[in-house]
């Protein structure tokens, strides 16, 4: 399998002035002719340009419906996915898109990361492949910079306090402060859809026909979403955490899945060396060479 550094060096061996491009659709076509299933690689390019808008957001839908449009539905999708996460509203309008093409005939693929809605749109395949340097993260919906569960757990703390010895509210007043009039129940709404559309995709995709479906969902729920579980946003969930939750997990390693897993990497390292290059916020491409691509503006 060519490391991230035979990649780079295969670039730069490569003279033509898109060598970048060559490289990583011939590692594309690769894993298509592997797969035989359609190929959709969505990555962002957070990790190199954190301070620009890198999240899932409605523009998304755009790119996919470029890369999409003439494909075979009939192949099914495998979709990599490299993403910190986004808006929760664009994650479901995108999945929805997702499942009306494709149905439940999707397979997800994190090679690095794929955290929080990110995490959400894995959870509507059928399997997701990890390898052990794969992480999935917590879906616990963030309003602003906080996470509605932990701003629900800290509300709770002051009512307990409060009505143990009412004296200590002038201690927590700066902090109720803070909150808006509406800040609970738009914590605990965030908190019910964000759950009800996991519950949707794992029972209709991954848990097709399972008799037992509710309480592995359940499991899963809570492991992916409860923050005195996952104890921090930003959480790294390893492919044995997410194994041991109950998510169906195809493993990268191992004698079986050697080709599938070189196919995979040389296709991340390919797209991380094509962000590292260019000033490319976020490309969603097929395995023919059909791309959206958003660029940095500068300003």
């Amino acid at each position: 399998m060519p490391n991230w550094s035979d990649v780079l060096n295969e670039i730069n061996a490569d003279s033509g002035p898109n060598s970048t491009n060559v490289i990583r659709y011939k590692y594309l076509k690769q894993f298509y002719n592997l797969r035989e299933r359609n190929i959709i690689a969505y990555y962002s390019g957070w990790m190199h340009r954190p301070e620009h808008g890198v999240h899932i957001d409605d523009l998304d839908k755009c790119g996919f419906m470029t890369v999409i449009h003439k494909l075979n539905r009939e192949k099914g999708l495998d979709l990599l996915l490299h993403t910190p996460g986004g808006v929760t509203s664009a994650t479901q309008s995108l999945v929805d898109y997702l499942l009306s093409i494709f149905g439940s005939n999707i397979e997800v693929f994190v090679p690095q990361i794929a955290m929080s809605a990110g995490t959400m749109i894995a959870c509507v395949a059928k399997k997701i492949h990890m390898g052990l340097q794969s992480s999935l993260g917590p879906i616990d919906p963030q309003l602003g910079r906080a996470g509605a569960r932990l701003l629900l757990k800290e509300f709770q703390k002051i009512q307990e306090e409060v009505s143990k010895d009412p004296s200590k509210l002038n201690v927590w007043l700066p902090i109720l402060g803070q909150y808006r009039p509406t800040t609970i129940e738009q914590c605990k709404d965030l908190i019910q859809w964000s759950e009800e559309m996991i519950r949707g995709w794992l029972k209709d995709g991954m848990f097709a026909g399972d008799k037992d479906s509710t309480n592995k969902i359940d499991k899963i729920v809570a492991g992916l979403s409860r923050s005195d579980i996952t104890m921090a946003h930003d959480r790294h969930i390893s492919v044995q955490e997410a194994s041991d939750m109950g998510l169906k997990i195809g493993r990268m390693e191992g004698k079986d899945n050697d080709k599938l897993q070189d196919a995979v990497l040389s296709v991340h390292h390919a797209y991380m060396h094509t962000l590292a290059t260019f000033p490319i916020l976020k490309m969603v491409e097929n395995h023919n060479g059909v791309a959206y691509v958003i660029h940095q503006r500068n300003r």
